[in-house]
């Protein structure tokens, strides 16, 4: 038998087998194209989801404790009138002690609240307002 026979059967043989494992893997695509849409899906809807959470507004509600706050600057008790609260970890500061020091004493977060004043005639519960420092020079 010639050279080009043999070659022409191996080929054969390699073309037959390939096209049954084609036959016997297609399901597998099929799963795989589906479990793929379902995916995009997901991501999809979890990222409206996503979306329409930060659209909603966030409210803050704060409690005050009857235990002392100590400033993690200057080591003394924090009045309520002349409390600023670090805006990452809510560690709470003297207002000049973080005019000094410019950031938190504990995190060194620059953002801070501050308390919201109240209006004449009508209660506030104290909400914080987000407040941004000026770079340092």
């Amino acid at each position: 038998m010639p050279l080009t026979w043999v070659f022409l059967l191996v080929f054969f043989a390699v073309c037959m087998f390939a096209m049954l494992l084609f036959r016997l893997l297609r399901p597998m695509f099929r799963v795989g194209a589906e479990l793929d849409r379902a995916h995009r899906q997901a991501k999809r809807q979890i990222a409206e989801h996503l979306a329409a959470q930060a659209r909603a507004p966030h409210a803050i509600q704060v409690q005050g404790s009857t235990r002392s706050v100590r400033c993690p600057y200057c080591h003394t008790d924090v009045d309520e009138a002349d409390v600023v609260a670090c805006a990452s970890c809510l560690a709470r500061h003297h207002e000049g002690c973080w005019d000094e020091h410019r950031e938190c004493s504990s995190c060194g977060a620059v953002e801070r609240f501050t308390q919201v004043e109240r209006t004449a005639g009508r209660e506030r519960p104290n909400t914080p307002k987000p407040e941004k420092q000026p770079p340092s020079p």
